[in-house]
């Protein structure tokens, strides 16, 4: 009985690559050759995502440290102030402000007291409120009763000038016109002069802003 050995086997030279990978391991190199290809593409890419994520957050962090232009604050309505919170929203020291009070272009100015209520009237500015003329002596505009924060009221005879706020009412008052009457209040403020814009008017749109002590 004869047999026929592959000429392989009698061979001296060595079996290549092509001889020991079977098909099957053929294809398995090539999906390891496509997955290392498909790696090191999103190795690539995630290292280029890395770096645009790094200049953008360095760029919002100048931008972040970059003092901001200064704007003025727009001017609020009456139903905004109703709206708006009690206090004011950051610390303030009165004793470096004054009011601004606007009518009918001409500008007046007033001294304010150092209270709640005053603290929270700040922190509506600026603000235009519709005003009524009444009692032939003062311009008027209600909150409504807690409109504001009430604390330390007094009673004694008020003076022209003076800037009020009536509890029962929540009437914030510009006082034009001495008639001799007492009433409790809290005092708000002084107009130094000009007050007499007022008299014989009738009611009057006021804007009231905030400056600085020193400002003309």
């Amino acid at each position: 009985m004869c047999f026929i050995l592959p000429a392989a086997i009698f061979s001296h030279r060595p079996m290549t690559k092509a001889h020991v990978l079977a098909p099957k391991d053929k294809q398995n190199e090539k999906e390891l050759t496509l997955m290392k290809s498909m790696m090191k593409r999103a190795a690539a890419l995630l290292t280029a995502l890395t770096v645009l994520a790094v200049t953008g957050c360095g760029e919002s962090a100048k931008k972040a440290e970059s003092p901001a232009k200064q704007t003025e604050k727009p001017v609020k309505t009456a139903e905004a102030a109703n709206a708006a919170p009690r206090i004011a929203p950051e610390p303030i020291d009165i004793s470096l402000v004054k009011l601004k009070i606007t009518v009918d272009g001409k500008v007046m100015t007033a001294n304010i007291e150092h209270n709640r209520t005053v603290l929270s009237f700040l922190g509506q500015l600026p603000l235009s409120l519709p005003m009524k003329n009444l009692y032939d002596r003062e311009m008027c505009y209600h909150y409504g009763a807690g409109g504001l924060p009430a604390a330390g009221t007094r009673r004694d005879r008020y003076e022209v000038g003076d800037i009020i706020y009536w509890p029962p009412r929540g009437s914030f008052v510009i006082l034009y016109k001495q008639n001799g009457e007492e009433f409790e209040r809290i005092q708000i403020g002084h107009i130094d002069e000009g007050v007499e814009i007022f008299a014989g008017g009738g009611d009057r749109t006021v804007t009231f802003e905030m400056i600085p002590k020193d400002e003309k």
